[in-house]
């Protein structure tokens, strides 16, 4: 299932150039690797909306934990698709990026609860 996607293979087999800082990938200046994690409502979500499970609170406290850590870029719901955010993370090498989509995938209560998916994205940046 592409959530669980073998992130650190496809940083290793460069299929992701866009995170690498090599072949003219899409690596800040300084090198930094950026990625997205996309939220999409999961299976428990209720008829209501994610926002209004108590469970909710949980990818909030993630996300503030990855400012504090300095490696949120920006974050919030998408408008057009209700129960749908996304999140542009950075990260100094491809270990913190393995680290934050393990700690997305398993550390956040809204992931592991299924109230969110959460799938990991290449974003191109300019």
């Amino acid at each position: 299932m592409p959530r669980r996607a073998d992130f650190r293979q496809a940083l290793v087999a460069r299929e992701w150039p866009l995170l690498s800082a090599g072949d003219g990938g899409e690596a800040g200046p300084d090198g930094e690797l950026r990625f997205v994690l996309e939220h999409t409502a999961g299976p428990a979500a209720p008829a209501g909306g994610v926002f209004t499970s108590p469970t909710f609170p949980s990818t909030s406290n993630s996300l503030r934990c990855l400012r504090e850590r300095g490696m949120l870029v920006a974050g919030g719901p998408l408008p057009d698709r209700p129960g749908t955010g996304m999140t542009v993370v950075r990260v100094a090498d491809p270990l913190a990026a393995e680290q934050v989509v393990s700690d997305a995938q398993h550390e956040d209560g809204s992931v592991t609860s299924g109230l969110l998916d959460v799938t990991v994205r290449p974003w191109r940046w300019r």
